[in-house]
Protein backbone atom coordinates (compact mmCIF):
# COMPACT_ATOMS: atom_id res chain seq x y z
CA UNK A 1 0.00 0.00 0.00
CA UNK A 2 2.72 2.28 0.78
CA UNK A 3 4.48 1.85 -2.91
CA UNK A 4 1.05 2.77 -4.01
CA UNK A 5 1.37 5.74 -1.79
CA UNK A 6 4.85 6.64 -3.22
CA UNK A 7 2.82 6.67 -6.48
CA UNK A 8 -0.60 8.14 -6.66
CA UNK A 9 0.32 11.18 -4.72
CA UNK A 10 3.41 12.52 -6.73
CA UNK A 11 1.06 11.54 -9.59
CA UNK A 12 -2.23 13.52 -8.37
CA UNK A 13 0.30 16.25 -7.71
CA UNK A 14 1.59 16.86 -11.21
CA UNK A 15 -1.85 17.18 -12.20
CA UNK A 16 -2.99 20.10 -9.71
CA UNK A 17 -0.06 22.03 -9.36
CA UNK A 18 2.73 21.29 -12.17
CA UNK A 19 0.40 20.72 -15.52
CA UNK A 20 -1.51 23.66 -15.41
CA UNK A 21 1.78 25.58 -14.67
CA UNK A 22 2.71 24.28 -17.79
CA UNK A 23 0.04 24.76 -19.57
CA UNK A 24 -0.48 28.61 -18.80
CA UNK A 25 3.48 29.67 -18.84
CA UNK A 26 3.51 28.24 -22.65
CA UNK A 27 3.46 31.41 -25.43
CA UNK A 28 -0.25 30.08 -26.49
CA UNK A 29 -2.17 30.24 -22.95
CA UNK A 30 -0.07 32.90 -21.59
CA UNK A 31 -2.43 36.16 -21.23
CA UNK A 32 -1.28 39.93 -21.12
CA UNK A 33 -3.18 41.81 -18.60
CA UNK A 34 -4.07 44.66 -21.45
CA UNK A 35 -6.27 42.25 -22.81
CA UNK A 36 -8.19 41.08 -20.17
CA UNK A 37 -11.84 42.11 -18.76
CA UNK A 38 -11.42 43.72 -15.13
CA UNK A 39 -14.79 42.60 -13.97
CA UNK A 40 -13.60 39.10 -15.66
CA UNK A 41 -10.86 39.43 -13.61
CA UNK A 42 -11.94 40.47 -10.26
CA UNK A 43 -14.69 37.30 -10.64
CA UNK A 44 -11.46 34.81 -10.98
CA UNK A 45 -9.96 36.69 -8.05
CA UNK A 46 -13.49 36.24 -6.22
CA UNK A 47 -13.43 33.03 -7.03
CA UNK A 48 -9.57 31.94 -6.13
CA UNK A 49 -10.10 33.66 -2.84
CA UNK A 50 -13.18 31.76 -2.07
CA UNK A 51 -12.28 28.52 -3.51
CA UNK A 52 -8.89 28.31 -1.49
CA UNK A 53 -9.51 29.80 1.29
CA UNK A 54 -12.95 27.01 1.67
CA UNK A 55 -10.01 24.17 1.35
CA UNK A 56 -7.34 25.15 3.33
CA UNK A 57 -10.73 25.67 6.13
CA UNK A 58 -11.61 22.00 4.54
CA UNK A 59 -8.18 20.35 5.38
CA UNK A 60 -7.98 21.91 8.33
CA UNK A 61 -10.97 20.39 9.96
CA UNK A 62 -10.05 17.18 8.63
CA UNK A 63 -7.07 17.19 10.35
CA UNK A 64 -9.03 18.32 13.76
CA UNK A 65 -11.59 15.41 13.00
CA UNK A 66 -9.58 12.74 12.27
CA UNK A 67 -7.09 13.63 15.33
CA UNK A 68 -8.54 15.73 18.21
CA UNK A 69 -12.07 15.55 17.27
CA UNK A 70 -11.94 11.66 16.63
CA UNK A 71 -9.98 11.24 20.24
CA UNK A 72 -12.55 13.32 21.61
CA UNK A 73 -15.90 11.46 20.13
CA UNK A 74 -14.35 8.20 21.24
CA UNK A 75 -13.65 9.79 25.10
CA UNK A 76 -17.21 10.83 25.34
CA UNK A 77 -18.46 7.12 23.60
CA UNK A 78 -16.35 5.41 26.41
CA UNK A 79 -18.12 7.67 29.22
CA UNK A 80 -21.52 7.58 27.86
CA UNK A 81 -22.36 4.87 25.78
CA UNK A 82 -24.67 1.80 26.22
CA UNK A 83 -22.34 -0.80 28.36
CA UNK A 84 -23.22 -4.13 26.92
CA UNK A 85 -21.55 -7.23 27.03
CA UNK A 86 -19.33 -9.05 24.70
CA UNK A 87 -16.54 -12.32 24.24
CA UNK A 88 -13.73 -12.30 21.82
CA UNK A 89 -13.72 -14.42 19.36
CA UNK A 90 -10.80 -14.87 17.76
CA UNK A 91 -7.58 -12.72 17.15
CA UNK A 92 -6.95 -11.63 13.67
CA UNK A 93 -4.01 -9.77 13.65
CA UNK A 94 -1.39 -8.42 16.02
CA UNK A 95 2.01 -6.95 15.75
CA UNK A 96 4.32 -5.59 19.06
CA UNK A 97 4.51 -1.72 18.59
CA UNK A 98 7.88 0.35 19.60
CA UNK A 99 6.56 1.41 22.94
CA UNK A 100 6.39 -2.20 24.34
CA UNK A 101 2.51 -2.55 23.62
CA UNK A 102 0.67 -4.68 21.66
CA UNK A 103 -1.51 -3.48 19.00
CA UNK A 104 -4.51 -6.34 17.47
CA UNK A 105 -7.53 -6.63 16.04
CA UNK A 106 -10.15 -8.78 17.45
CA UNK A 107 -13.41 -10.07 16.67
CA UNK A 108 -15.90 -9.87 19.13
CA UNK A 109 -19.33 -11.20 19.60
CA UNK A 110 -22.39 -9.41 21.84
CA UNK A 111 -25.82 -9.18 21.41
CA UNK A 112 -26.73 -5.82 19.74
CA UNK A 113 -29.67 -3.75 20.68
CA UNK A 114 -32.11 -5.41 19.03
CA UNK A 115 -31.13 -8.48 21.16
CA UNK A 116 -29.54 -10.34 17.99
CA UNK A 117 -26.11 -11.26 17.62
CA UNK A 118 -23.77 -10.06 16.10
CA UNK A 119 -20.13 -10.17 15.39
CA UNK A 120 -17.57 -6.96 14.21
CA UNK A 121 -13.71 -6.50 14.40
CA UNK A 122 -12.55 -4.31 17.23
CA UNK A 123 -8.68 -2.22 16.91
CA UNK A 124 -7.03 -2.02 20.43
CA UNK A 125 -3.73 -1.26 21.90
CA UNK A 126 -3.41 -3.36 24.95
CA UNK A 127 -0.81 -2.26 27.40
CA UNK A 128 -0.88 -4.70 29.51
CA UNK A 129 -0.57 -7.78 27.66
CA UNK A 130 0.81 -10.32 30.20
CA UNK A 131 -3.00 -9.74 31.54
CA UNK A 132 -4.26 -11.71 28.81
CA UNK A 133 -7.48 -9.41 28.26
CA UNK A 134 -8.25 -9.84 25.11
CA UNK A 135 -7.42 -13.50 24.23
CA UNK A 136 -10.14 -15.52 23.08
CA UNK A 137 -12.87 -16.78 25.18
CA UNK A 138 -12.51 -14.12 27.13
CA UNK A 139 -15.54 -11.48 28.42
CA UNK A 140 -15.51 -7.90 27.18
CA UNK A 141 -17.33 -4.93 28.19
CA UNK A 142 -18.28 -2.91 25.46
CA UNK A 143 -19.52 0.90 24.95
CA UNK A 144 -22.26 1.23 21.75
CA UNK A 145 -23.04 4.75 20.25
CA UNK A 146 -27.03 4.20 20.27
CA UNK A 147 -27.31 7.19 18.31
CA UNK A 148 -24.90 6.54 15.88
CA UNK A 149 -22.45 10.16 16.19
CA UNK A 150 -19.37 9.09 17.72
CA UNK A 151 -17.25 6.63 15.43
CA UNK A 152 -15.40 3.89 15.69
CA UNK A 153 -19.45 3.27 17.59
CA UNK A 154 -17.83 0.64 19.42
CA UNK A 155 -15.14 0.09 21.65
CA UNK A 156 -14.01 -1.48 24.97
CA UNK A 157 -15.26 -0.39 27.82
CA UNK A 158 -12.44 2.15 29.94
CA UNK A 159 -11.16 2.76 26.60
CA UNK A 160 -7.91 5.18 26.95
CA UNK A 161 -6.94 7.18 24.15
CA UNK A 162 -4.32 9.68 22.90
CA UNK A 163 -3.46 11.76 20.12
CA UNK A 164 -0.49 10.88 18.04
CA UNK A 165 1.89 13.88 18.05
CA UNK A 166 4.25 13.01 15.30
CA UNK A 167 1.04 12.47 12.98
CA UNK A 168 -0.19 16.18 14.18
CA UNK A 169 3.08 17.65 13.26
CA UNK A 170 3.42 16.17 10.12
CA UNK A 171 -0.70 16.75 8.89
CA UNK A 172 -0.10 20.53 10.09
CA UNK A 173 3.17 20.92 8.76
CA UNK A 174 2.28 19.57 5.46
CA UNK A 175 -1.17 22.43 5.47
CA UNK A 176 0.69 25.28 6.53
CA UNK A 177 3.87 24.70 3.70
CA UNK A 178 1.08 24.70 1.50
CA UNK A 179 -0.53 27.65 2.53
CA UNK A 180 2.68 29.28 2.53
CA UNK A 181 3.38 27.56 -0.94
CA UNK A 182 0.14 29.09 -2.45
CA UNK A 183 1.12 32.61 -0.84
CA UNK A 184 3.99 33.02 -2.17
CA UNK A 185 2.81 32.00 -5.92
CA UNK A 186 -0.22 34.75 -5.32
CA UNK A 187 2.49 37.48 -4.82
CA UNK A 188 5.20 36.05 -7.28
CA UNK A 189 2.40 36.15 -10.04
CA UNK A 190 1.47 39.26 -9.14
CA UNK A 191 4.63 40.73 -9.16
CA UNK A 192 5.69 39.55 -12.63
CA UNK A 193 2.23 39.02 -14.47
CA UNK A 194 0.37 42.15 -13.79
CA UNK A 195 2.54 44.68 -15.58
CA UNK A 196 0.38 47.60 -13.83
CA UNK A 197 -2.68 46.33 -14.74
CA UNK A 198 -3.58 44.71 -11.15
CA UNK A 199 -5.30 41.77 -11.13
CA UNK A 200 -6.14 41.44 -15.07
CA UNK A 201 -3.50 38.77 -15.93
CA UNK A 202 -5.96 36.28 -14.04
CA UNK A 203 -7.78 33.76 -16.58
CA UNK A 204 -9.53 30.22 -16.68
CA UNK A 205 -6.01 29.09 -18.03
CA UNK A 206 -3.97 30.64 -14.66
CA UNK A 207 -2.70 27.85 -12.49
CA UNK A 208 -4.33 29.42 -10.12
CA UNK A 209 -7.78 29.38 -11.14
CA UNK A 210 -7.01 25.90 -12.86
CA UNK A 211 -5.07 24.11 -9.89
CA UNK A 212 -8.59 25.00 -8.18
CA UNK A 213 -10.92 23.83 -10.17
CA UNK A 214 -8.71 20.27 -11.00
CA UNK A 215 -8.39 19.84 -7.14
CA UNK A 216 -12.58 20.46 -6.17
CA UNK A 217 -13.25 18.14 -9.49
CA UNK A 218 -10.62 15.27 -8.26
CA UNK A 219 -12.13 15.75 -4.70
CA UNK A 220 -15.92 15.39 -6.19
CA UNK A 221 -14.77 12.42 -8.07
CA UNK A 222 -12.60 10.80 -5.25
CA UNK A 223 -16.03 11.48 -2.99
CA UNK A 224 -18.99 10.32 -5.20
CA UNK A 225 -16.79 7.65 -7.48
CA UNK A 226 -14.59 6.09 -4.85
CA UNK A 227 -15.74 6.78 -1.34
CA UNK A 228 -19.57 6.45 -2.22
CA UNK A 229 -19.50 3.84 -4.87
CA UNK A 230 -16.22 1.94 -5.21
CA UNK A 231 -15.84 1.57 -1.05
CA UNK A 232 -19.82 0.31 -0.42
CA UNK A 233 -18.56 -2.49 -3.65
CA UNK A 234 -15.26 -3.72 -1.22
CA UNK A 235 -16.87 -3.43 1.89
CA UNK A 236 -20.51 -4.88 1.47
CA UNK A 237 -21.72 -1.67 3.32
CA UNK A 238 -22.73 1.88 3.28
CA UNK A 239 -21.46 3.43 5.67
CA UNK A 240 -23.76 4.75 8.90
CA UNK A 241 -26.57 2.53 7.35
CA UNK A 242 -24.18 -0.57 7.76
CA UNK A 243 -23.46 0.58 11.62
CA UNK A 244 -27.40 0.95 11.86
CA UNK A 245 -28.01 -2.39 10.95
CA UNK A 246 -25.20 -3.65 13.34
CA UNK A 247 -26.00 -2.10 16.02
CA UNK A 248 -30.17 -2.70 15.58
CA UNK A 249 -30.68 -4.95 12.53
CA UNK A 250 -32.48 -8.49 13.13
CA UNK A 251 -31.17 -11.65 11.64
CA UNK A 252 -33.12 -13.81 9.27
CA UNK A 253 -33.11 -16.21 6.75
CA UNK A 254 -34.20 -14.54 3.14
CA UNK A 255 -34.76 -17.14 -0.02
CA UNK A 256 -32.62 -15.97 -3.17
CA UNK A 257 -35.07 -16.31 -6.00
CA UNK A 258 -32.79 -14.57 -8.72
CA UNK A 259 -28.77 -14.31 -9.02
CA UNK A 260 -27.54 -12.68 -11.83
CA UNK A 261 -24.32 -10.66 -13.04
CA UNK A 262 -24.38 -7.23 -13.35
CA UNK A 263 -21.98 -6.69 -15.64
CA UNK A 264 -19.16 -4.72 -13.14
CA UNK A 265 -16.12 -5.81 -12.22
CA UNK A 266 -13.91 -4.89 -9.71
CA UNK A 267 -9.97 -6.07 -9.37
CA UNK A 268 -11.25 -8.76 -12.05
CA UNK A 269 -14.06 -10.06 -9.64
CA UNK A 270 -17.79 -9.93 -10.64
CA UNK A 271 -20.58 -8.45 -8.70
CA UNK A 272 -23.03 -10.10 -8.46
CA UNK A 273 -27.17 -8.89 -7.51
CA UNK A 274 -29.34 -10.92 -5.65
CA UNK A 275 -32.91 -10.78 -5.86
CA UNK A 276 -34.47 -12.49 -2.69
CA UNK A 277 -37.51 -12.90 -0.50
CA UNK A 278 -37.75 -12.83 3.84
CA UNK A 279 -40.69 -12.75 6.12
CA UNK A 280 -39.92 -9.46 9.05
CA UNK A 281 -41.39 -10.54 12.64
CA UNK A 282 -44.72 -9.16 11.83
CA UNK A 283 -45.26 -11.95 9.47
CA UNK A 284 -44.32 -9.59 6.46
CA UNK A 285 -42.98 -10.42 3.24
CA UNK A 286 -40.69 -8.06 1.27
CA UNK A 287 -38.56 -8.21 -1.54
CA UNK A 288 -35.09 -6.93 -1.20
CA UNK A 289 -32.00 -7.13 -3.74
CA UNK A 290 -28.24 -6.93 -2.34
CA UNK A 291 -25.15 -6.95 -4.74
CA UNK A 292 -21.96 -8.03 -3.73
CA UNK A 293 -18.95 -8.64 -5.15
CA UNK A 294 -17.55 -12.28 -5.70
CA UNK A 295 -14.30 -13.73 -5.95
CA UNK A 296 -14.05 -16.38 -9.38
CA UNK A 297 -13.14 -19.57 -7.17
CA UNK A 298 -16.89 -18.81 -5.53
CA UNK A 299 -19.06 -18.06 -8.27
CA UNK A 300 -20.23 -21.46 -8.48
CA UNK A 301 -21.22 -20.85 -4.68
CA UNK A 302 -23.86 -17.92 -5.44
CA UNK A 303 -26.81 -19.76 -6.30
CA UNK A 304 -27.41 -21.20 -2.93
CA UNK A 305 -31.01 -20.89 -2.04
CA UNK A 306 -30.92 -19.32 1.36
CA UNK A 307 -29.08 -16.28 2.84
CA UNK A 308 -28.45 -14.96 6.27
CA UNK A 309 -29.03 -10.90 6.32
CA UNK A 310 -29.96 -8.69 8.36
CA UNK A 311 -32.29 -6.18 8.31
CA UNK A 312 -33.90 -2.30 10.04
CA UNK A 313 -37.37 -3.82 11.59
CA UNK A 314 -38.08 0.09 11.32
CA UNK A 315 -37.04 -0.29 6.84
CA UNK A 316 -37.32 -3.72 6.30
CA UNK A 317 -35.92 -3.54 3.01
CA UNK A 318 -32.68 -1.89 4.57
CA UNK A 319 -30.76 -5.11 4.72
CA UNK A 320 -27.03 -6.29 4.62
CA UNK A 321 -25.66 -9.80 4.39
CA UNK A 322 -24.48 -10.92 7.66
CA UNK A 323 -20.78 -11.93 6.80
CA UNK A 324 -20.59 -8.37 5.00
CA UNK A 325 -21.39 -6.48 8.51
CA UNK A 326 -18.59 -8.13 9.89
CA UNK A 327 -16.33 -6.14 8.22
CA UNK A 328 -17.54 -2.96 9.24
Amino acid sequence: MKILHYFWIPFVLYFIVVHPAILYYSDDAFTFPQEQNPYLALAYLGFAIIGWTVFFTYAAWVIYKQTFGLRKGVLKLSGEGRLIQGNVLETRWEKALKNGFLQKEVLVAFNNLSNTPVEVPILIVDTKAHLKRFEPGRTLALRVDADIKHPPYVVPDGLETKVNGSAVLLACGIWLSALIGLLTYIVYAYRTESQGYGWRFLSLWHPLILSLIILAGALVIGYFLIYRYFMPLFTGNKGKEAIKLLLYGERTTATVVKVYQTGTYINEQPEVKFEMTFTDRKNVTHQVSAKEIVSLLSLQDVHQQKRVILYLPESPTTIAFEEDLEEV
